[in-house]
């Protein structure tokens, strides 16, 4: 899954990449059809961040919550039985232990390592750009609507603003690819990463399990 999300990312990356590259003359137009299709990329970016924040955290759940489990399958020795408080982090690294507890105790790892936080922060950054963007096309239909109320200042204002147009709105279209850069770096990152930790993950599963079962049964720890 992994190996087709990284080839997917990395078109997208490469695409949004030459569109930014690419200097045009023609003027950028800021009607409702420009306005509504940015709310609608708003909005997907919104699910899609909480979308993948939910992911992330049930994936991290859900292998806490194997090893929390594990924990029960452990035969501690009396001395430690007796010591309630104190907790036996298991499996010691050093130990030849069953392979599913390696194999948690590596997602888990794995899980925490991944950048995470980049990817939602360049999500983010899109999002408030656009929001920006509303609201200050919400401030200039409100202006527009209300002429009898605008002062002198704010008629030079609109002046300056409607002169400013079309360079404004090719400052956001620019502004926006920058960032949509960003997003898909941090997406292709992402999946790269993923991809090279299931890998190693599968690895040491496999290291595991083959020395797993070299070891005498009266040696095994559970």
């Amino acid at each position: 899954m992994w190996k087709a999300m990284l080839e997917c990312h990395h078109k997208q990356f490469i695409t949004i990449s030459l569109a930014y590259h690419v200097k045009t003359s023609t003027s950028v137009q800021q009607g409702e059809h420009h306005r509504q299709a940015a709310m609608h990329l708003c909005n997907e970016m919104d699910c899609f961040s909480s979308t993948f924040r939910i992911w992330v955290t049930a994936q991290k759940s859900y292998v806490h919550a194997l090893n929390e489990w594990l924990q029960k399958c452990i035969l501690q020795p009396p001395q430690e039985r007796r010591r309630r408080k104190r907790k036996t982090s298991f499996p010691p690294r050093q130990a030849v232990s069953p392979p599913i507890f390696i194999l948690c105790r590596d997602w888990l790892d794995m899980m925490e390592s991944l950048p995470t936080d980049e990817l939602c922060k360049s999500i983010k950054d899109v999002m408030q750009l656009l929001r920006d963007s509303f609201e200050h096309q919400a401030d200039q239909t409100k202006l527009r609507r209300e002429p009898h109320s605008r002062s002198e200042s704010q008629e030079c204002v609109m002046l300056e603003n409607n002169e400013q147009e079309s360079s404004g709105g090719v400052a956001l279209v620019e502004g926006l690819q920058s960032k949509l850069t960003v997003v898909l770096d941090c997406l292709t990152k992402f999946s790269e990463a993923s991809l090279k930790r299931h890998e190693q993950l599968k690895l040491n599963y496999e290291e595991a399990h083959d020395k797993y079962k070299t070891v005498e049964p009266s040696a095994h720890p559970v």
